[in-house]
């Protein structure tokens, strides 16, 4: 190859290294614009809701981080040296070596672009994870609201893959049934897998009277002593206050028999 398509190659080189440089100088402008609106809207915050007040604490001091990387990134990127010993050489007229550094410089500045939205594309996912959500049992839906307000509504197994890291409610329903509410945590970056359950019990029906019968809705539930599984925990009186009556079948003792009731967990 000739010096003058030589020469030619390391100014183009050169040329496409400060293309590059300017690319990465609009990024660094954008982020510290982008961390100072985000800091301007933290400070105003008085008519946000929680939700988007825990998402700005999250999101900058990750703003913060991604900056300060940047900045760092660009200040000591190994292309700085290599542009120096290229442009030296070329100056010297050592258009061979300079050939040479310039092979070394397209190598360092090959992945710069992407380096950089790669990290600029973390900050918002460094604040979200992925949850799998799977019913169990007799569940008819569930919600799942996440710190940043995130509400997520769904009746079967189901994957989120952008809920806010941090302290989740899940609401589980069954018609019938008050609601179960638990606290559940979603680590950011990473998968979880969480059981909508519905926590059951169980509670025995007995009763002083021979041949007791419980009844609910008109219909016979069976004999007491009797132990009915799959009912809502919640808190019983210590006599009969289900949704049913108790009561003997003989004419002479026709009436509601006291039923006392032992909670079974």
């Amino acid at each position: 190859m000739g010096v003058e398509r030589l020469t030619a190659e390391v100014r183009v080189g050169l040329a496409e290294l400060t293309l590059a440089w300017e690319s990465g100088a609009r990024k660094q402008r954008d982020a510290e614009r982008r961390l100072s609106d985000l800091k301007a809207e933290q400070h105003s915050s008085q008519n946000l809701s929680p939700g988007e007040k825990a998402r700005l604490a999250s999101l900058v001091p990750a703003q913060e981080k991604y900056v300060q990387w940047l900045n760092e990134y660009l200040a000591e990127h190994p292309a700085r040296r290599l542009q120096v010993r290229t442009e030296q050489f070329f100056t010297a007229g050592q258009i061979d070596q300079a050939v040479t550094e310039l092979d070394s410089l397209r190598s360092a500045l090959a992945n710069f672009r992407s380096e950089i939205e790669t990290r600029e594309g973390k900050v918002e996912q460094g604040l979200y994870g992925e949850v799998e959500v799977v019913p169990q049992g007799t569940v008819d839906s569930w919600i799942l609201t996440d710190s940043f307000g995130q509400r997520f509504e769904h009746s079967g197994r189901q994957v989120l893959s952008r809920v806010a890291h941090g302290p989740a409610t899940l609401v589980t329903r069954r018609a019938g049934w008050p609601d179960q509410t638990r606290e559940v945590h979603v680590v950011a970056e990473q998968k979880g897998i969480v059981p909508a359950m519905l926590q059951s019990a169980g509670i025995t029906l007995v009763s002083n009277a021979r041949n007791a019968e419980a009844f609910s809705g008109g219909q016979s539930l069976g004999r007491l002593p009797l132990t009915l599984n799959d009912l809502p925990r919640v808190r019983f009186p210590s006599r009969c206050g289900l949704p049913a009556t108790c009561r003997a079948p003989s004419p002479s003792r026709s009436r509601v028999a006291r039923s006392s009731m032992r909670r079974r967990s």
